[in-house]
C-alpha cells in the first residue's frame, strides 16, 4: 500500500508535554550507541532522504568527523536499526526508471530528535518536493528525467519551477517540469503521471505548443503510456489537428527507460491518422 504522505504532520513539542511520549521514546532508544545517534543526526540535520545517499553522506561525513571509515555495510546496518525503531518509516518510490527507498521522519522521529540535538528537524528533500510538485513520485520522476538529461550531454537542465516559468503573450504562463539545453537548442519535457482530466491535459498542451514545435511528455512505463497518456494525447491532437499541421508541431511521448535510451515511445504526426508506435516499428526491425 502507498505510503500517504498528506498524513504526516510533524509535531509542536515541548519538553514536559507528555512525560509517556518521552518515556516511550527512552525505551526504544535505549539501547543506541554513539554511531546510532550520529547518523541519526547527520540524516535529519541534512534534510536527505534517498536512503542511499543518506549512506553514502554518513560514511563521507564521519571521516571528517571521527577520521574513521565506515563501510557501507556497517552504515546500513545503522540505518536499518532507525528504521526498526520507528525513528524513520521506509518508502519504496518507483519512477520507472529506478526503485529506491527514502527515509521519512516519524512522529516519534521527529521527537526524538528535538530531545536529543534541542532543535528541529531540517526540511527533508521528499518534503521539499512535495510542496513544489504537489506529488512525491511525479517529484522524484523530474528529478530523475533531471539526472538521464545530464548524462546524454544536456547542459543547464533545470526543474525548479521558478526558474522555468515562463509568461506568454495572452499573460497566461507555462511551467514545463523540465528545460534542459542541448547542440544550441533549448527542449521541454513534461514528466506525467497521467492523474489529469482532458480538459487540463488539454490547456497544458495548449500553452506547450505556444513555445515549442516538440512537445516531449514522459511517463513513467510503457503501460502509463499506453493506457493513459496515448489517448489523451490523441484526443488533443483531433482537436487541434488544424493549427499543429500549420505549425508543424509534434508530440513525442516517451517513456523514463525510453529516454534514459535516447528512444521514443510513441510519435504525433498531425499529418498521420494514428501515432507511430516506436517499440513495435523497432520489433520489425530486428
Amino acid at each position: 500500500m502507498d505510503y500517504d504522505f498528506r498524513e504526516f504532520k510533524r509535531p509542536q513539542y515541548n519538553d514536559g508535554d507528555d512525560p509517556f511520549v518521552s518515556l516511550k521514546i527512552s525505551d526504544l532508544v535505549g539501547g543506541f550507541v554513539d554511531l546510532d545517534w550520529k547518523t541519526f543526526r547527520i540524516i535529519v540535520s541534512e534534510g536527505i532522504s534517498e536512503e542511499k545517499e543518506a549512506i553514502e553522506t554518513v560514511s563521507t561525513r564521519l571521516i571528517r568527523e571521527d577520521c574513521y571509515f565506515y563501510n557501507y555495510t556497517s552504515i546500513w546496518r545503522v540505518v536499518k536499526k532507525l528504521v526498526n525503531t520507528n525513528m524513520f518509516k521506509s518508502v519504496e518510490i518507483n519512477t520507472g526508471y529506478r526503485i529506491f527507498n527514502i527515509l521519512v521522519l516519524t512522529t516519534i522521529g521527529t521527537i526524538a530528535y528535538m530531545e536529543k540535538f534541542k532543535k528541529n528537524p531540517a526540511k527533508a528533500e521528499h518534503e521539499r518536493i512535495m510542496a513544489n510538485h504537489g506529488s512525491i513520485l511525479h517529484g522524484y520522476m523530474i528529478k530523475d528525467v533531471k539526472s538521464i538529461l545530464e548524462k546524454l550531454g544536456y547542459a543547464n537542465v533545470t526543474i525548479e519551477r521558478k526558474e522555468n516559468c515562463i509568461k506568454l503573450f495572452d499573460d497566461r504562463q507555462i511551467i514545463p517540469d523540465v528545460i534542459g539545453r542541448k547542440n544550441g537548442t533549448v527542449q521541454f519535457f513534461e514528466v506525467e503521471c497521467g492523474n489529469h482530466n482532458q480538459g487540463d491535459f488539454n490547456d497544458k498542451c495548449d500553452r506547450l505548443k505556444a513555445i515549442t514545435r516538440n512537445i516531449n511528455i514522459v511517463a513513467k512505463n510503457r503501460y502509463d503510456a499506453k493506457t493513459k497518456l496515448l489517448p489523451q494525447i490523441e484526443s488533443w491532437v483531433r482537436k487541434r489537428r488544424d493549427i499543429l499541421i500549420m505549425n508543424d508541431v509534434k508530440v513525442y511521448l516517451t517513456t523514463m527507460k525510453d529516454l534514459s535510451k535516447q528512444k521514443r515511445t510513441y510519435i504525433f504526426d498531425p499529418n498521420l491518422d494514428k501515432p507511430i508506435c516506436c517499440f513495435e516499428r523497432r520489433k520489425k526491425e530486428v
